[in-house]
């Protein structure tokens, strides 16, 4: 039997501009797998959201049969069992103790800062009180709300005492430097926002991971994205990738589609060639 398996972004990959996956396309598309012999397709998520936001979108015909990769890379939790994550890569106290003089630095023009403690679905935050006030009416966002504050100090204590694999700064203006404020590196950075990670964590390194610990060939795997954030997954050696979107990421892939409907037929031209 062949295998595929298959890793995708969630946001303007498997989503449209709107946050909805197209349902349709991808339901006709994972109904015609059904049955097939020669064939087993497996799917799993490589996010920047928090577990319980991916969760929020990922229906009962888009449920992950392979690990939950969120956090870019920092978090990984199993589709069988979601209680806490199966691996998880911390940032660690020197480095947390490096981004608090960040904040303090560059808190006026932060918009929003967060966090997931290490195993909770809900995150710290830290915004201005325009976006705060948005999160509090979302529901969605509203649920995975730990704490919410429009106070930096409170935010930067909450950052000293829980350890988490990603911290998230918006700001209200670029700032192209922040990899001078950091001894250990910087995952990435780009337009207004800096993801902090810790060096060498993203979703290449732990796709790769996962790929080992499943005894998954390069050769067997698709990855598809739209983002800085999934440049790690389109190096890895030997894979398909797959850009969605038309962004000048500065990296060839196998393949490009302009939208996550144009993801749904390429996967199906290529579980059927």
């Amino acid at each position: 039997m062949r295998e595929i398996y298959f890793y995708t972004d969630i946001d303007h990959t498997l989503t449209d501009e709107n946050g909805s996956i197209p349902g349709e396309i991808w339901k006709t598309f994972l109904a015609s797998l059904i049955g097939l012999s020669s064939l087993r397709f497996n799917f799993g998520v490589a996010t920047g959201r928090g577990f319980l936001r991916a969760l929020q979108v990922l229906d009962s015909s888009l449920n992950p049969n392979l690990p939950i990769i969120v956090l870019n890379g920092a978090e990984v939790y199993s589709h069988e069992q979601q209680n806490k994550p199966i691996f998880s890569f911390p940032l660690g106290k020197e480095l947390r103790g490096e981004i608090t003089p960040v904040l303090n630095r560059f808190y006026k023009e932060v918009k929003l800062a967060a966090f997931y403690p290490i195993g909770e679905r809900q995150a710290f935050i830290y915004a201005e009180d325009s976006v705060m006030e948005q999160i509090r009416k979302n529901p969605n966002l509203r649920r995975v709300l730990k704490k919410g504050t429009y106070n930096m100090g409170d935010f930067i204590e909450w950052l000293k005492q829980n350890e988490t694999g990603m911290v998230e700064i918006s700001l209200n203006q670029p700032h192209l430097q922040l990899s001078d404020e950091f001894n250990q590196g910087l995952n990435i950075s780009f337009d207004n926002t800096w993801l902090i990670t810790r060096e060498g964590v993203n979703k290449g390194t732990t796709v790769r991971r996962v790929c080992d610990e499943l005894n998954i060939s390069s050769e067997n795997l698709i990855v598809a994205g739209d983002s800085q954030t999934d440049i790690p997954m389109f190096r890895l050696p030997e894979v398909t990738s797959i850009q969605v979107g038309n962004k000048d990421l500065g990296v060839i892939t196998t393949y490009r589609v302009d939208s996550p409907s144009g993801l749904a037929y390429l996967l199906k031209s290529l579980c059927f060639k």
